[in-house]
């Protein structure tokens, strides 16, 4: 009795070290390889491919993670000097692995992917000014804000995307009102109503 007892719980630990570390230190070296094989060749798809690669491993753990680092590594290649095409064809790839519609797990990582997911439309919006990248932005900060009513990230993102559109002022007004009203003292806000005045 006392050997099939130690044999169990043997085979468990070793369930909880596959599940646990080995399967998420696959995911981790692929995700390290997206990094390292953009910055060999420089191609999009290259970039892509690798993504796929660490996105598809299945872990139990890391997807979520893995995903909203791939955002901002997808953000920082929208600032290098990338055709339209290209950017856009990035965008679409992000956002066709965060799906919105079927929510992960509704962790921290998952309600950031909103606000990652944003950004990069909100980056489109700034390079070329398409008013569907606009909409699209506003979707994703929206959408973060109602999972995470508090957390001054969405917040302050919708707050700059309205900015950066002349006809919603009186949305900068609300949103920096809400910020305000979360976040008295911050002065870079105040400032920025003060002169809408």
């Amino acid at each position: 009795m006392r050997r099939a007892l130690f044999i169990f719980l043997a085979f468990l630990t070793l369930l909880g070290i596959y599940f646990g570390a080995a399967l998420l230190f696959f995911k981790t070296y692929y995700f390290t390889r997206v990094s390292s094989t953009f910055i060999e060749d420089h191609r999009y798809w290259s970039f892509i491919e690798a993504s796929e690669r660490a996105l598809s491993f299945s872990s139990p753990i890391g997807h979520e993670e893995t995903l909203y680092l791939l955002g901002y590594q997808t953000l920082s290649l929208l600032d290098t000097d990338v055709d339209e095409e290209v950017a856009r064809a990035l965008v679409t790839y992000y956002e066709s692995w965060f799906d919105v519609r079927q929510p992960f797990s509704g962790g921290v990582f998952y309600t950031q992917g909103f606000s990652v997911a944003g950004q990069l439309r909100e980056r489109l919006w700034d390079l070329y000014g398409a008013t569907d990248d606009f909409s699209k932005a506003e979707y994703y900060y929206l959408k973060g804000l109602a999972l995470a009513p508090d957390k001054p990230d969405f917040l302050y993102d919708l707050f700059r995307l309205y900015l950066s559109h002349s006809a919603f002022s009186g949305d900068v007004r609300a949103v920096g009102g809400r910020i305000l009203g979360l976040w008295p003292d911050d002065i870079r806000v105040q400032g920025i109503l003060k002169s809408l005045e």
